[in-house]
């Protein structure tokens, strides 16, 4: 989205620890891409108001775009498509928390809700298929990708490694190497659908660190270099360093891309200090 011209912008909450209605309205216009909401949020509150949230980001031409963290908490009680979501981003460290059936199971009920899922998938044919997702965001065409650093020491099934998308091949112990066979296979993918942009959602980083590791530094060079024009970082669950970048690609090209190593948790609050 920076790489058009936009802003990433933090909504505050209001004193109910929900999000603050008014402080929306005041920067929702037609130049808003999306909005990224965590719901139930951090101190576990459901947003009361997530369809007036959802009719004012649509009316506004942007998408409504939900991670997958909590999305346990809302099966048998709400539809996250009838909240308004348009995206669920599903590689993270939570992913195979209930194990292999846990993620079918949130696939299957993304599938029902009309939902379009990246960073997850039940078969290796969906993997190849969809491992890279492409959405026109108001006349834009991007192209998704998403990582995660690691899941929680709970090693891929030997004969489902597909399940996720690792950012690194030593996942389960020094994050040191990254997964670059299957990145950059991804990535000729994302180019050959002649997309505006490729954005790449990255769940790394340490927890309320607010600024980048080395090893997300390392990794992002290497997606920038490699075709990425935007990086949107998660995990953090505070903000880290956001900005305009110059690089070189391997192919010689010189362009501006854009990072974010951590969005942190935009409309939610936190039990630490930070």
């Amino acid at each position: 989205a920076a790489m058009c011209g936009f802003n990433i912008v933090e909504i505050k909450s209001n004193e109910k620890g929900l999000v603050d209605l008014d402080a929306l309205k005041s920067v929702l216009d037609n130049n808003t891409a999306a909005i990224m909401l965590t719901n139930p949020n951090t101190l576990g509150l459901f947003e009361e108001d997530i369809l007036q949230i959802a009719d004012m980001v649509h009316k506004a031409g942007a998408l409504l775009y939900m991670d997958g963290a909590n999305l346990n908490a809302l099966i048998g009680l709400v539809k996250p498509a009838d909240m308004g979501v348009d995206m669920l981003g599903l590689a993270g460290n939570h992913v195979l928390d209930f194990g292999y059936n846990g993620l079918v199971r949130t696939l299957e009920v993304a599938k029902e809700a009309g939902l379009t899922t990246v960073g997850a998938w039940a078969t290796q044919e969906a993997r190849d298929e969809t491992g890279v997702m492409l959405m026109d965001i108001n006349g834009i065409k991007v192209a998704f990708v998403a990582y995660t650093y690691g899941t929680n020491g709970i090693p891929l099934p030997k004969d489902k490694e597909f399940v996720t998308s690792l950012l690194y091949k030593d996942y389960m112990t020094k994050l040191s190497v990254l997964n670059e066979e299957q990145i950059l296979s991804d990535l000729e993918k994302a180019r050959n659908m002649e997309p505006d942009l490729i954005i790449a959602i990255t769940h790394w980083g340490s927890e309320y660190h607010t600024s980048p590791t080395s090893h997300q530094e390392k990794a992002a060079q290497f997606l920038f270099e490699n075709g990425v024009d935007v990086i949107l970082g998660s995990h953090p669950h505070v903000p880290e360093m956001h900005e305009r970048r110059t690089v070189t690609t391997v192919w010689g090209e010189e362009k501006e891309v854009f990072v974010s190593f951590s969005l942190g948790n935009l409309i939610s609050g936190q039990t630490y200090d930070y």
